[in-house]
This record gives C-alpha cells, structure tokens and sequence, in this order.
C-alpha cells in the first residue's frame, strides 16, 4: 500500500522530488507490532510527469513515515536531495549515527511488482557522526549542515557531498559556526536543569539559504533569535524576539523572509498559531526588545486551531498544513492555510502537487 504524496525538494532543472510510504506489512494491535515498509522517493520533471527512470527505496523499516523530526522513519531520516537525484539519508539507531548516501535504481521505478523494492546504497560514501550530533536539511548541491554540542556550546560545520568537510564555509572560525554558552545547566541539590537551550534549523529550500539559531533563557523564558548567512556569517540586520512564556517547541519555523512561526495557546486556553516579524536594517545592528505580531496573517495575526493540532510549516509550497488525528503530520491535513497571508486553503490529496 502507498500513502499519499510529498514535495522535499526541488533541483536546479526544475524537477521536483516527492516522498512518499510503501507499507509492506501492516501493525499488528494485539501483537504490539508496527507497520514496516520502505520510504520511496520519486521525480517530477518540469513538465509535471513523472520520471519513470528514477526511484530510490530506503532500506526496510518497522514504525511509520513522520515529517515531525525529519521525512522519513525513526531510523532513516532524509536530510537533502542533491542535483543528480542521490538522497542523502542520516541513519541513526542505538548503535550507529551516520550519514549514507542512496541513489536510484538502474532499472528506474521498481514499485508495483510482484517483488519487494530494492535500496541502492553508495557503499563509497560515510560520514560517522558522534551520538549527540545531528544534520539539518541540506542543500540541492550535496552540502549538509551539521550540528554537535561540545561542552556548553554548539557547533556547526558544513560539509561536501563527498563527505568532506568544506573548508570554504565559516573560512574565519576555522570552517565551524560556534554558538557559544548556548547549551548550559545548573546543577541544585543533585537536580540539573537547563538554564539556555538552542535550535538550529535551515531556511525554506531554494529560497533562504541561511541558518537561524532559536536560544532559550530559562530564566527569561524569552527565546531569541538570530541568523547567519549561507558562508556562515551573523547576520547583524536581523533581530527578532518571541513572547515571553514559550518553549523551542513550539516554534514551528520561518518563511523567506525570515518571519516566525508559534503555534501556542492562550490563556483562554485556546490554539493559535501566529507570525512574528523581524527588525531588519540594512545598516548597522538590529535590535528588537520586544515581539512583533503580523497582524496582516491569519485573523489579526492568528489561526484558530484544534486543541491537539500537529502543524507543519511547508515553505517549499507555501502551505501550512493542519493535522487532527496524528502526531506524525503523515496523510492528508485536515487543513490547509496560505504560509504568506493565512488565508483557508482547499485540502486535497497530494498536497497541491
């Protein structure tokens, strides 16, 4: 059984690569088993029609396709697809973390046959990771950020699609973005608690090539949030500040412009999802002491949601996508909002493809 379609990426001829569930066994309730099946992707060309030379097939996994934490299972995340159509997967279990590279069957689309799918790995390509690294979204060229807490800081370091670190990024920090003290604790009658924490998370694809750094002050409970360029340097003419009383989960992520999305609730105790806007100067050093609701998204700034909502913020088509009965933001959304204007948009299966 195959589970709907969606985009993760586009290449620089306009071809566009959807993701989608080839289940091969279903869950099992009284055995306590999980669905297993394989992560497929295929190609668009330009023209809309599908690319029946090309099929890459992840190796067979127990659990389900999420696009939460990652698109793909709780092993096998996609973290970029390059140019030449290879998928670039972080594998990560109890006992490896590491980058693989999967590339196309030579017989093109493998799905609908008798047999099983086949994944086609490029043994010649591995990246072993520390256990408490991980990769964000990577670029159409191979190149994959990637993030390892060292001590109290945070570190960023790109590398090549051969594997090898670029040594052409972050050129004046030693080929590494270094976050400082963005990873502290402290420690009260045997109780630690985290007094700053940070995510890291790429701009929208084939739009914003630039990191954006989200640092919790536990203590503020205000998050701050920061940019660097796609060579690794801060951005000094942007700033921009989240209400006081949030956590790093809830914020969902940004659009081209670099605007933020929170999903949160109100102390009626009703489900929002709201856009904060930037100060951005072209001279000089931005400074934002106090949040900035758009008021032009949504009603006055909001979206109305469900009470247990998952949202998933869809740069790549311009689409927020609403969910109500699942935490994995996997099938069809519920509904389906505009990413620049909030506006209501009609849900439809295969997402606007």
């Amino acid at each position: 059984m195959t589970q709907g379609l969606r985009a993760i990426g586009k290449d620089s001829s306009g071809r566009t690569y959807v993701v989608n569930w080839n289940e091969v066994s279903s869950s099992n309730a009284a055995m306590g088993t999980w669905p297993t099946g394989q992560v497929q992707v295929h190609r668009l060309l330009s023209t809309g029609a599908l690319d029946t030379t090309y099929e890459v097939n992840l190796p067979s996994d127990s659990g389900e396709l999420s696009f939460t934490t990652g698109v793909g299972t709780s092993n096998y995340k996609i973290r970029g697809v390059g140019n030449d159509g290879v998928v670039y997967v972080q594998h990560s279990s109890s006992t490896i973390n590491a980058l693989e590279k999967y590339v196309s069957s030579p017989s093109g689309i493998q799905s609908g046959g008798n047999s099983q799918p086949v994944s086609t790995r490029d043994t010649a390509y591995n990246v072993t990771l520390d256990s408490n690294t991980s990769v964000l979204q990577g670029t159409s060229d191979g190149k994959l950020y990637v993030r390892s807490n060292v001590g109290s800081n945070a570190e960023v370091k790109r590398y090549n699609a051969d594997g090898t670190v670029d040594t052409t990024w972050a050129t004046g920090t030693s080929n590494k973005l270094v976050l400082t003290g963005v990873n502290t604790s402290t420690t009260v009658g045997g109780i630690t608690t985290n007094t700053s924490s940070a995510s890291i998370q790429r701009g929208v694809l084939g739009l914003d090539d630039k990191l954006y750094v989200k640092v919790l002050d536990a203590s503020t409970q205000a998050i701050q949030v920061t940019r660097y360029s796609s060579a690794g340097v801060l951005d000094t003419g942007y700033a921009l500040k989240l209400p006081a009383g949030l956590e790093l989960s809830n914020v969902r992520g940004q659009d081209g412009d670099g605007k933020q999305y929170v999903q949160r609730y109100l102390s009626d105790g009703s489900a929002v999802l709201e856009r904060y806007s930037p100060t951005v100067v072209t001279s000089g050093t931005a400074v934002q002491t106090a949040s900035v609701l758009d008021t032009t998204f949504g009603t006055n700034g909001q979206i109305a949601l469900p009470a247990n909502a998952t949202v998933l913020v869809y740069g790549l088509l311009g689409e927020i996508l609403v969910f109500t009965n699942t935490s994995t933001a996997a099938g069809i959304p519920d509904k389906i909002y505009s990413l620049s204007t909030g506006a209501s948009l009609a849900v439809k299966d295969g997402w606007s493809l």
